[in-house]
């Protein structure tokens, strides 16, 4: 612990990360005078690491050291930054909200956003325009993305850097012509399709961000070699080495609404090529009116980007003392997770949930109850993270649809050696920014906390 706390003193985030990723028990672990490293955190006035801790294993905000400080107390005491305090402020309930696991919302890698996406700003170019000359710009493709040297943060550029490769891909286009292009009449003027541009949100200290498809501007990765000497990278795996994890849900929205406008440039209802309009969170059919098509007369959810929802559960068996864990052929070896799908129209998540254990596994699960999402942006998913427990009687695995190579009923000792990472462990486990990993975690730790249902379902039967 000793070498986080060190971290989180001199404020070094890659060191922190680094101490973690060695010794993962670190992060929900106290010392002898029960300070957890957000505690650390708070002390030493750090809101990057606070940042980090939580979004890695959602701990209680309201732990307390032996004095009776929580981390909110500290952060009060040693100067109050106020980002610091935001972090740690525990939401407030809301009447008639589910109850969730733990006392506070638990925020995924991918999902811990704090930008304003000001959708009423994406019908106002004026507006977007006065603030271009703060404007950071992320360059972003479907499936690479550009990290600074560091090798944990993304490269922002500025307005001038965009425009002086868009004016080498035309002389007439700049980030002011592709905004405007966003109005009802607007055009780039263009015989060819122009560069997806898509406006992100607003910061905290009221800077636009934008996200700007790079492989439509060779010269902007051209400039972006011979300047930073820098190069786009696989997404998978940079993706889940973002330090900051406002990066990383600011990458999920960039990477997933870049990919839907690469694959939606023709209109699915008539086949006329579309544009993007509402600052790239709509595309519509340029074919004239009188061509009748469909998308002219009514809303089309085809317009708008998609996310699709994937069911993700952890089971446990009916004594709640083990949990259900498959795996697919190509995973590292002795690496198992929960059982997943995507859901199906005409169902509820609790629904897929259910169906997909069944499926891939033979085991029919009862009760469900949600515990988070996240936005997976490959392409464009979110996880439905769930518990469930198996009825009494349907807990024998039967590899149904083949889709798993294998399934096993695992002990929560089991899991806590491979939570770990302990040699002798019988199974390795899913990276900790992935949903499934928390999943797993929270019930291996006994975290899990079932809420009273409003009605009781007999899932023999099917009947309320």
């Amino acid at each position: 612990m000793d070498d986080a706390v060190r971290a989180i003193a001199s404020k070094s985030l890659p060191d922190l990360l680094n101490a973690i990723s060695a010794h993962p028990e670190l992060v929900s672990a106290s010392n002898e005078r029960k300070w957890t490293l957000l505690h650390f955190a708070a002390r030493f006035q750090f809101p990057d690491a606070a940042r980090a801790l939580i979004d890695l294993d959602p701990v209680p905000l309201d732990a307390r050291t032996d004095d009776g400080k929580r981390a909110i107390d500290l952060a009060r005491d040693w100067g109050g930054d106020s980002a610091l305090l935001a972090l740690l402020t525990p939401p407030k309930s809301v009447a008639g909200t589910p109850a969730v696991v733990g006392a506070n919302e638990a925020l995924m890698y991918f999902g811990a956003s704090t930008l304003d996406r000001r959708s009423d700003l994406r019908d106002s170019p004026a507006s977007l325009l006065s603030g271009l000359e703060k404007a950071r710009i992320l360059p972003v493709e479907v499936s690479s993305v550009v990290l600074n040297k560091d090798g944990a943060s993304l490269l922002w550029l500025s307005t001038a850097e965009v425009n002086a490769a868009l004016s080498r891909l035309d002389s007439g286009l700049s980030l002011s012509v592709l905004i405007n292009a966003w109005t009802s009449e607007g055009s780039s003027g263009r015989l060819g399709p122009s560069p997806s541009l898509l406006f992100l949100g607003v910061t905290n200290a009221e800077v636009p961000l934008f996200a700007i498809d790079a492989s439509a501007v060779p010269a902007l990765k051209e400039y972006i070699s011979t300047t930073y000497g820098l190069v786009f990278a696989p997404a998978r795996p940079s993706a889940f080495v973002l330090a900051d994890a406002q990066e990383s849900a600011i990458l999920a929205q960039s990477k997933a609404m870049i990919d839907w406008h690469v694959r939606s440039r023709f209109c699915p209802l008539c086949g006329s090529k579309t544009r993007a309009t509402q600052a790239g969170y709509k595309r519509v059919c340029t074919s004239p009116p009188d061509e009748k098509c469909p998308s002219h007369g009514s809303v089309q959810n085809s317009c708008f980007p998609r996310t699709d929802p994937v069911a993700i559960v952890c089971i446990t068996n009916h004594a709640q003392d083990r949990v259900l864990l498959g795996r697919q052929k190509s995973w590292p070896p002795k690496m198992y997770s929960c059982i997943a799908g995507f859901m199906e129209p005409g169902e509820s998540i609790e629904a897929a949930a259910r169906r997909e254990a069944r499926e891939e596994t033979g085991v029919r699960v009862g009760r469900v109850q949600y515990f988070a999402s996240q936005p997976w942006p490959f392409p464009s998913n979110l996880m439905v993270g769930m518990f469930g427990i198996a009825v009494e009687g349907g807990e024998d695995i039967e590899l149904v649809d083949k889709e798993l190579e294998d399934a096993k009923w695992f002990t929560r000792a089991e899991v806590l050696d491979a939570l770990g990472k302990k040699p002798s462990a019988p199974l390795a486990m899913a990276m900790p920014f992935a949903i499934a990993h928390q999943l797993v975690k929270h019930w291996a730790e006994g975290r899990v906390v079932w809420h009273e249902d409003s009605a009781s379902v007999d899932f023999v039967s099917n009947k309320l």
